[in-house]
C-alpha cells in the first residue's frame, strides 16, 4: 500500500534495551521512548489519505476507510497505528483509540514498541489496566522488551492500587513458563511480588518458588541487601523479613496511606512514579504532620529494622545530588521565620514547671546531703562513712532523672515546633539540632541533645526534604 511520512514497522524499531543493571529499579523503563506530538499532521499518518481527512476534521470517512483496510489487511501494524493517531486527532482526550489498540494487540498484530510515541505512558497505563490486557494478551508481541514493557506499565499500576490483583497476575501459568527463560520478566514479576510481601506475606511466599525463589522462613537464613539496593529478588528477601514488623504497624497504628505505598513501593517503580509518591507523600505530610509523627514513633520505638527499611526507601529514591539551596543560601528573612519559633519554643521550655520542679528537687537534695556531709566531718568519719553511702546512690538516681525531666521537656515544648518546621518547610532535622546547639537560649541548647537522636522527627524530616526536591525536577 502507499505510504506517507511514517515508516513501515520493520524501518522504526526502537534502540535495544540496555544492559541489566542488578540496582535498576525493577518498573524503571528499558528503553527511552518519545513523548507524543501535541497534534498529529498529515505527515505523520503512514497513509496520508487518512492523514488529510483527520487535518479536516472529517473523522467519520477516515473511520470507514481504515474499517476497509483493517478488514482486507488485518495484520498490518501502520493501519492501527493511523487509526490511533486518528482518533487522538478527533478527540485528544478521549477514549475511542484504545478499542484500537485493545483490538490489535488480541489479534497480535506487533505495534507493542511503537504505541508509546502516540499515547502517553500515564494514559497507556490506564487503559492497559481498565481494559484488562494481561499476558495471555500480551505475549503475543515477538517483541520481548516491547511486551516487557507494556506488562511494566500495567502492573505498576496495579501495585499502587491493589496488589492482590497484581499477584493473581503473577499466579498465571503462562507468565510463569515464560519468565523461566527471560532474566527480565523475571525480574518484573519479583518486583510485583516485592511490592505485595507486606499486604499478603504468606501467598507471596507460595508465588516466589515459581519464580526460582524460597522466601526465607528465619531471619538468619535471609541475606540482607546492600543500603539503597533496588535488587527486586533481595529487597523481596528482605521485606518478608519484616512482614510481622508491618503487619504490626499497620494493625496498632493508623498508617496514611500514602506513606503505606511509599514503603511498599519506593525502590520497586520508576523514577516517574517514585516522584509522584514522593510528591503526594509531601503533600499529605504538610496537611497533617501530627499522623504521620504518631505513625513514625510506633515504627521507631517497635521496629529498628522497619526505620532503617524507610530510611533507606527514601535515599535511594532521592539521592543525596538532588539537594537543594543550602542554609547559607537562604535570605534575612527565611532565617529569622526559621530562629524565632525555636527562640520561642525554648522560652516555653524553661517556663515549664517540671523543670521549675527539678531544679527545686535539686537545690533541696544537694542542700540536705551537704547538711548532713557537715554533721557527718564533725561527728567522725564513721559517720561520713554513712552519709557518702547515701549520696552516692542519690547521685545515680538524680542524673538519669534529669535527663528525664529534659526529655520529657522537650516533647511538652520544643517537639511540635520542629515538626512544624519540617513538615512545612522541608527543613533537615540535624539543621534544626545545629541551630539550638548554638542558639542564645541555654535550655534551648540542653535539649538540642534530644532534637538530634529523635528517630521518628528525623524520618520525617528526610521524607519532607525529599518531596521537596521531588517537586523540584
Amino acid at each position: 500500500m502507499a505510504g506517507g511520512g511514517a515508516q513501515p514497522a520493520s524501518q522504526t524499531e526502537p534502540a535495544a534495551a540496555p544492559a541489566a543493571d542488578p540496582e535498576r529499579a525493577a518498573f524503571e523503563p528499558e528503553r527511552a521512548f518519545p513523548e507524543p506530538p501535541a497534534a498529529f499532521e498529515a505527515d505523520d499518518f503512514f497513509e496520508r489519505e487518512i492523514g488529510i481527512l483527520s487535518e479536516q476534521g472529517n473523522f467519520e470517512r477516515a473511520r470507514v476507510q481504515l474499517s476497509r483496510r483493517v478488514a482486507a489487511h488485518g495484520d498490518d501494524a501502520q493501519l492501527y497505528l493511523d487509526a490511533i493517531r486518528m482518533e487522538r486527532s478527533a478527540a485528544r482526550g478521549g477514549e475511542a483509540w484504545q478499542a484500537w489498540l485493545v483490538r490489535a494487540l488480541s489479534a497480535g498484530v506487533q505495534i507493542g514498541g511503537h504505541v508509546h510515541g502516540l499515547v502517553s505512558a500515564d494514559e497507556l497505563r490506564e487503559c492497559l489496566v481498565r481494559r484488562d490486557i494481561g499476558f495471555s494478551v500480551l505475549e503475543r508481541q515477538r517483541d520481548p522488551a516491547a511486551l516487557r514493557e507494556l506488562l511494566r506499565l500495567r502492573w505498576e499500576r496495579l501495585l499502587e492500587r491493589d496488589p492482590k490483583l497484581t499477584l493473581a497476575c503473577m499466579e498465571e501459568p503462562a507468565l510463569q513458563r515464560a519468565a523461566e527463560h527471560d532474566p527480565a520478566l523475571r525480574r518484573l514479576a519479583l518486583g510485583v511480588l516485592a511490592g505485595a510481601v507486606f499486604s499478603n506475606p504468606e501467598r507471596v511466599a507460595g508465588i516466589a518458588p515459581r519464580y526460582g525463589l524460597t522466601l526465607a522462613s528465619s531471619d538468619a537464613a535471609a541475606r540482607t541487601p546492600a543500603r539503597g539496593s533496588r535488587a527486586p529478588d533481595a529487597l523481596l528477601e528482605q521485606a518478608y523479613r519484616l512482614r510481622a514488623a508491618w503487619r504490626e504497624l499497620v494493625e496498632q497504628s493508623e498508617c496514611p496511606p500514602p506513606f503505606e505505598r511509599f514503603a511498599r513501593l519506593g525502590r520497586l517503580l520508576s523514577v516517574t512514579q517514585t516522584d509522584r509518591l514522593l510528591l503526594a507523600l509531601g503533600a499529605d505530610l504538610r496537611a497533617r504532620p501530627r499522623e504521620y509523627l504518631r505513625c513514625a514513633d510506633a515504627i521507631a520505638r517497635r521496629s529498628p529494622a522497619l526505620w532503617q527499611w524507610i530510611g533507606d526507601t527514601v535515599r535511594a529514591a532521592r539521592p543525596a545530588r538532588h539537594a537543594g539551596a543550602p542554609p547559607s543560601a537562604r535570605d534575612a528573612s527565611e532565617q529569622d521565620a526559621i530562629d524565632r519559633p525555636l527562640q520561642a519554643a525554648g522560652d516555653a521550655a524553661r517556663r515549664d514547671r517540671l523543670g521549675r520542679l527539678w531544679q527545686v528537687a535539686l537545690v533541696l537534695s544537694v542542700t540536705a546531703c551537704g547538711l548532713a556531709a557537715f554533721a557527718a566531718a564533725s561527728a567522725g568519719p564513721r559517720y561520713l562513712t554513712g552519709v557518702l553511702a547515701v549520696w552516692t546512690p542519690l547521685l545515680l538516681v538524680l542524673w538519669p532523672l534529669h535527663r528525664r525531666v529534659d526529655a520529657l521537656r522537650y516533647v511538652r515544648s520544643v517537639r511540635s515546633v520542629l515538626l512544624d518546621l519540617v513538615a512545612q518547610r522541608g527543613l533537615a532535622l540535624d539543621e534544626l539540632a545545629g541551630r539550638m546547639l548554638h542558639a542564645p537560649n541555654w535550655t534551648l541548647r540542653r535539649l538540642a541533645r534530644h532534637a538530634a537522636a529523635d528517630r521518628a522527627l528525623m524520618l520525617l524530616s528526610r521524607i519532607a526534604a525529599s518531596g521537596d526536591r521531588a517537586a523540584e525536577r
